[in-house]
């Protein structure tokens, strides 16, 4: 007889973790009919995120470290959640006090949003916050220009508790970005990525490249909607890195070109992470003025990098390679499901943005289309398969928000020290007026910040820092905003953090200090492109307060950046046709600094000059290949 196989029994974190996930759905689609006071909002945010990120700490771990930390983690994360409710014991006006239970309670959620910070995103993050916090405290010991102003106790705590917690920042997040990276991982989850490698598969078997062109389009594929590097690699580099070794790419090279890649994500319209949005909150345009403005640059940093990979597959001459990657195509119907789960969603994002939808309806609306064609469509069947997705999504953008708090935190800390406005002051002076002077110490300052800090803490730290620098200069605001995120990109690649760099290097098991040296020649034009918008702010060509250039200027300018960090690439490689002399690889590099001194003066003709330099030296050396396979002959 055959035996009753009885249904499995539901972990009963999973039925906690759904109860946090619907109250906080049903939260974020109440605020289209129920009016929530901002900080009554944050605060439920904050607190159903550290639930969410405490719930799933106790799934994954075993032991005393599930009772000792995520345990009482979760109690505070849900205590704090009924005491901040309109019927808790902070609501209405205690809910903005300096009482001494509201710091408590205040002060017990950040140590659990730190402590679940560290656990997602590891030490350097979570531990900015009790060290910025001691330098408050100790601040006044320091010697100039670091002391800081004698502050009591109680008002410190006042202030870096609840009102750390109400800034900008996290309100953004809880109005819209928590939304925006939950919708953006279920787009993977829901069968989306064969799709994906449907295009990796095709492009590898015609291209002379192999898969490494195929690396880049699939990467500004995903990364449109993204908007972040190390997510962006560990979706299409997965495909993509083992392809391109197959392919005879050696494993430190793969990681480089998919890492640079997949780092243009976050300047890939439409999504392009938190920080764009908040731009233009801050500088007061529609969205669509932030895609004008990131567009020639988005295409200035892949051309860099299809140039590295048409040198370093001529070195390695994968034209006699059988570079294809062989496993068996999807059917033509699924290829169909999977396209449009991807494109019907981010085409209803997109095309809401351009109608001036406020973002939050637009997420909404894209998150329903998602939704309901998943359904219909079916590509992914398992409701198991689904139910590990949404979690991932929901924990995963639970986290971002957590370290967003963090972020904020150590924002707050910045402006009540008047740190920001002393490091703002010494720039000022090694700037000495210049412009490419001021752009390399920005450029420097902002690269050894962005390897331990986040995107958007870079960002405003820049501004903060460098706005009256700027301003002196003759630079808009649009340039010092657009300056400051870009340079937060970098911070992908950049060591010692370089969480795409290291995400690609785990893929390949490449060592990480080589794969980031490589991805940084890989690269190379993008630490170019802050003194190009600097010096040729016309390139971003909707920036408020820019004025207007003719097209020829634009295309001048272009056409001579694209040409000079080409040279630049194909000097580092050392390989056209054939290996490249060393004293033409210098002329071929030095030609990218003509660029930068023909921009300071601001010559057409000596632009015109350096593009003829550039396209001379590149046609000596040996030219383009062409991109197409070639079959080894018999």
């Amino acid at each position: 007889m055959k035996a009753v196989q009885l249904p499995k029994r539901a972990d009963p974190l999973d039925v906690v973790m759904a109860a946090v996930l619907a109250a906080w759905l049903s939260f974020q689609v109440l605020q289209f009919w129920v009016y929530w006071d901002s900080r009554l909002f944050v605060n439920i945010h904050v607190t159903l995120a550290a639930a969410m990120t405490a719930t799933a700490f106790i799934q994954s771990k075993r032991g005393l470290p599930r009772w000792l930390v995520g345990v009482p983690a979760l109690a505070i994360a849900l205590y704090t959640a009924l005491y901040f409710s309109p019927y808790g014991a902070a609501a209405g006006a205690e809910l903005t006090s300096s009482s001494v239970p509201s710091m408590v309670v205040g002060g017990l959620l950040l140590v659990v949003v730190v402590v679940m910070v560290w656990r997602a995103f590891g030490p350097t993050l979570a531990l900015l916050a009790p060290a910025f916090t001691l330098y408050m405290f100790l601040g006044k010991l320091v010697p100039a220009p670091l002391t800081v102003p004698s502050y009591g106790v109680e008002r410190i705590f006042s202030r870096l508790t609840l009102g750390a917690i109400h800034g900008e920042l996290t309100y953004e997040v809880a109005n819209y970005l928590w939304l925006l990276i939950f919708w953006g991982i279920l787009i993977q989850v829901s069968g989306a990525g064969r799709f994906i490698r449907l295009i990796a598969q095709l492009l590898s078997r015609r291209l002379a490249t192999g898969p490494a062109l195929a690396a880049v389009a699939t990467s500004a594929l995903v990364g449109s909607f993204t908007g972040t590097g190390s997510a962006n690699v560990m979706v299409t580099g997965s495909v993509t890195i083992p392809l391109m070794q197959r392919a005879g790419y050696r494993p430190v090279q793969a990681a480089a070109i998919e890492s640079a890649a997949s780092t243009a994500a976050a300047i890939t319209p439409p999504v392009m992470g938190i920080v764009p949005f908040i731009m233009a909150a801050t500088l007061g345009v529609p969205y669509t003025t932030i895609l004008g403005m990131v567009l020639l640059i988005a295409v200035i940093w892949y051309v860099s990098v299809i140039i590295y990979i048409l040198a370093a597959s001529a070195r390695l001459d994968l034209r006699q390679a059988d570079a294809a990657d062989e496993s068996p195509l999807i059917s033509l119907s699924e290829a169909i499901r999977s396209a449009a789960l991807m494109i019907v969603p981010v085409g209803t994002l997109v095309l809401l943005i351009f109608r001036n939808w406020p973002l939050v309806d637009a997420v909404t609306w894209a998150t329903v289309t998602l939704a309901v064609l998943a359904i219909a469509l079916r590509v992914e069947r398992s409701p198991g398969f689904w139910w590990e997705g949404i979690k991932r999504a929901a924990v995963t953008a639970s986290a971002f928000s957590l370290a967003i708090v963090v972020v904020q935190y150590v924002t707050e800390i910045l402006f009540f020290s008047t740190l920001i406005i002393r490091v703002g002051a010494v720039v000022d002076v090694l700037g000495t007026g210049s412009l490419i002077v001021a752009g390399l110490v920005v450029l420097v300052f902002g690269v050894l910040i962005s390897g331990p800090l986040p995107p958007l803490a870079v960002y405003f730290v820049m501004v903060i820092a460098f706005q009256p620098v700027f301003y002196e200069l003759g630079l808009p605001p649009s340039i010092t905003v657009f300056t400051a995120f870009y340079i937060g990109v970098l911070g992908a690649i950049t060591l010692p953090k370089a969480p795409s760099t290291m995400v690609a290097a785990g893929i390949a098991r490449a060592p990480l200090l080589e794969t980031a040296i490589e991805t940084m020649k890989v690269a190379s034009a993008a630490f170019f492109i802050p003194f190009l918008i600097l010096l040729a702010p016309e390139l971003l060509i909707s920036a408020p307060g820019v004025d207007p250039s003719s097209p020829g200027r634009i295309a001048l300018v272009f056409a001579t950046a694209i040409a000079t960090l080409s040279a630049l690439s194909f000097g580092l490689v050392g390989w056209l046709r054939g290996p490249i002399r060393m004293w033409v690889r210098v002329v071929l590099g030095s030609v990218a600094l003509f660029m930068i001194v023909a921009l300071q003066q601001d010559s057409d003709a000596l632009l015109w000059a350096c593009l003829a330099t550039a396209v001379v030296l590149i046609a000596a050396s040996g030219g383009l290949l062409p991109p197409y396979r070639r079959r080894a002959s018999p």
